[in-house]
């Protein structure tokens, strides 16, 4: 229920969010409510597919449901050109329904971190990149490392 909530009223008030978390617990395996949790999780995605429409205006619900499982499913490998223009596209009409700049939600670091998310699992999805992928990454931070070494020569330097 709330998070249906959360939903109708995201178009009618601006929300935010705080940078520290204000309530903190722990869910073990024995505790009382393990399992209404793990229920709890099922249920809050079946309502998020419900309000597919309102999370994202303008989308077709079959499309938009495979965008929020396609992020739900960080293993998922079969992610589309399309897919990625989806995902922006979405985000930009769920910000025009909410009355934010266009750009709001695609400005922010969890979108951009999802992007690149799905970026990457583009590429190791390829059938020519999948074997040369842990090479691929390892070349990365290579470079990213030398990159961050000359970075603090020249500031040295400087």
């Amino acid at each position: 229920e709330d998070y249906d909530l959360w939903v109708r009223m995201a178009v009618i008030v601006r929300f935010a969010t705080l940078d520290q978390p204000l309530v903190r617990y722990r869910i073990h395996e024995d505790a009382t409510t393990a399992d209404w949790n793990a229920e709890h999780g099922e249920r809050f995605y079946n309502t998020r597919d419900a309000l597919t429409d309102r999370l994202l205006p303008g989308t077709d619900p079959v499309a938009g449901r495979r965008l929020l499982n396609l992020v739900r499913d960080s293993e998922n490998l079969e992610v589309t050109a399309d897919d990625l223009v989806r995902f922006r596209h979405a985000a930009m009409l769920a910000a025009k329904a909410c009355r934010y700049p266009a750009t709001f939600f695609t400005s922010t670091a969890l979108f951009k971190q999802q992007i690149d998310n799905l970026k990457t699992r583009r590429l190791k999805g390829r059938p020519l990149v999948r074997p040369v992928w842990p090479l691929l990454k390892r070349a990365g931070k290579l470079i990213h490392k030398q990159n961050q070494s000359k970075q603090t020569r020249d500031n040295a330097a400087a």
